[in-house]
């Protein structure tokens, strides 16, 4: 803003990060984030993944990483998946098994799916 005002640089070199087409995809990702964790989708898409491939911390993982691998084809940052779509899904996934942030149950599922997930990114 301030080398808007000193005529550092133009207004089209000031405003050129936000023609990145990543950028916004990240923006968007956080968005539906903020949604799914708004409206309880999160909470909804956990205990659909739970009753479909819960019967172990594995399974889990797994359905997790099945679904990465479904998303990529149409949102190609692995930021804005993991952030803005998988990160809700696993924070009500950990809740839902006990295991809270900052707290000594997080060492439980909490750690794991995250492991697991960023390994599949």
């Amino acid at each position: 803003m301030i080398s808007l005002i000193t005529k550092t640089i133009t207004i089209q070199n000031a405003f050129a990060a936000f023609t990145n087409e990543a950028i916004w995809l990240i923006v968007v990702s956080f968005f539906f984030s903020r949604g799914f964790v708004k409206t309880g989708l999160g909470d909804r898409l956990a205990l659909y993944f739970v009753r479909w491939l819960g019967k172990s911390t594995l399974g889990l993982a797994y359905g997790l990483a099945i679904g990465e691998a479904l998303i990529s084809p149409a949102m190609p940052s692995a930021t804005a998946r993991a952030g803005g779509i998988f990160l809700p899904i696993i924070n009500s996934l950990a809740i839902a098994g006990e295991s809270r942030p900052r707290d000594d149950s997080a060492r439980k599922l909490g750690a794991y799916l995250v492991q697991s997930q960023l390994q599949v990114c």
